[in-house]
């Protein structure tokens, strides 16, 4: 018996406009009523989920951030953090590679550094709730 449906967004679940067909909010609630839960799971940001299933977003789980953020509907069930010395390594790093724009994501938004429309029409298919900053070293959250 199945009970647990879990599936990708890009390249699986999203039609190619990179939205939700309309037909799968039915068939999720089928699922539901069936006793079959259902998760999208993603490397996007959970806001970025939650809009894309806006019809049903609280009868669904969402594994967001590639793993690092599960929730049930609203309901925070994991977060995985990593420790701000790694965080300081890995920007040190990055700074030093060209046309490398790191983001930084938290539970309540990400943050950028680079303000060139390149750059943010790459970030805003998948970060719904995100903030240009100066200096990514400077973020608490």
């Amino acid at each position: 018996m199945i009970k647990l449906v879990i599936t990708d967004m890009d390249g699986t679940l999203l039609n190619d406009k990179k939205e939700v067909p309309a037909e799968i909010y039915e068939l999720i609630l089928k699922l539901k009523e069936r006793g079959v839960t259902f998760a999208a799971a993603s490397g996007r940001q959970y806001f970025n989920l939650l809009d894309s299933f806006a019809p049903i977003q609280d009868d669904i789980y969402y594994i967001a951030e590639n793993g690092a953020y599960i929730l049930n509907g609203s309901e925070e069930l994991s977060v995985s953090e990593l420790p701000h010395p790694l965080i300081e390594k890995l920007l040190s790093v990055t700074e030093q590679i060209p046309e490398v724009y790191p983001i930084l994501c938290g539970k309540g938004k990400a943050y950028v550094t680079s303000r060139e429309p390149r750059v943010i029409e790459q970030v805003e298919p998948y970060y719904k709730k995100y903030e240009i900053i100066d200096n990514l070293h400077t973020v608490d959250s």
